[in-house]
């Protein structure tokens, strides 16, 4: 899998203030998601994606949830 660091300036416009955040606030790895938590398919990535992948990479990688509103 590629590595992908977007510039400091671009990281810095995507507003992740006080918004709930899984996984260790000291990971090195951060994705920011961006979901309908009234779509089903969310749902069910919610219930068993996240949940594996924090136990495979456990204190590594946080996700920070965004609202995708259109």
């Amino acid at each position: 899998m590629d590595k992908i660091d977007l510039p400091a300036d671009l990281m810095a416009k995507i507003d992740v203030k006080d918004r709930p955040i899984r996984g260790s606030q000291t990971a090195k790895v951060t994705i920011v998601n961006y979901d309908d938590f009234q779509c089903p398919s969310a749902q069910r990535m919610h219930a068993v994606l996240f949940p594996a992948l924090l136990k495979q990479y456990g204190d590594k990688v946080r996700f920070i949830y965004k609202d995708y509103r259109w």
